[in-house]
């Protein structure tokens, strides 16, 4: 890993772009430029971005880009993503920040050794059938029970809507039965968007 300013880099909080740019001179662009140039100069030119993240500190004296760059096999990425700043803990990650001086921080999170290829070559389901088991399962995997749903006079308590804004082919690690530390990446696809929820006549929250 390396830091530049450790004072500057955590105490951060994620912000909107239009926010961190106003205290920026480099542009999110030129900054992803830099971030891109530091991957590859490091050997990882099989890293691609994944994720931008405008950062401000908490009293906006402070800010900079954080950029996430995720493994790709074969043209797909590892996708955990879910349209937010967060990734799965025992994510392979390189992260780097930019701000008007130049990099602030790189970091190379969970490395990993690709070891073999299992299957040459696999097919997915159509997505019609993929899009048909998600309509179904997102039902399922999220559902309230009646109880929680629907108030004694039959009146709606509970309410959720989902809106699905994209859908990606990615690859997903699932780690081997017999031996946790290696991991299979497997094709699948990634539904993304927004939760809406309400509970009785309270205002809805999205997320």
């Amino acid at each position: 890993d390396y830091i530049r300013d450790i004072s500057k880099y955590y105490g951060v909080m994620p912000s909107e772009r239009e926010e961190t740019g106003a205290m920026l001179t480099i542009s999110q662009e030129d900054a992803a430029a830099q971030a891109r140039a530091v991957v590859d100069a490091l050997g990882y030119t099989d890293f691609v971005l994944a994720y931008a993240q405008p950062c401000l500190s908490d009293n906006k004296d402070f800010a900079y880009y954080r950029f996430f760059f995720l493994r790709q096999i074969d043209g797909a990425s590892v996708n955990y993503w879910n349209n937010s700043s967060y990734a799965d803990e025992n994510m392979e990650l390189i992260q780097v920040g930019v701000d008007d001086v130049g990099i602030l921080r790189v970091s190379y999170d969970n490395a990993q050794d690709i070891l073999s290829e299992m299957t040459p070559a696999s097919e997915l389901l159509p997505f019609s059938q993929i899009q048909s088991v998600f309509e179904k399962m997102i039902l399922v995997a999220n559902n309230r029970t009646q109880s929680e749903g629907v108030n004694k006079d039959e009146s709606l308590q509970f309410k959720m809507d989902y809106t699905i804004t994209s859908v990606r082919l990615g690859l997903m690690c699932v780690p081997e039965s017999s031996d946790l530390n290696t991991k299979l990446s497997i094709p699948v696809w990634a539904f993304y968007g927004e939760t809406t929820s309400q509970v009785g006549d309270q205002p809805a929250e999205t997320f």
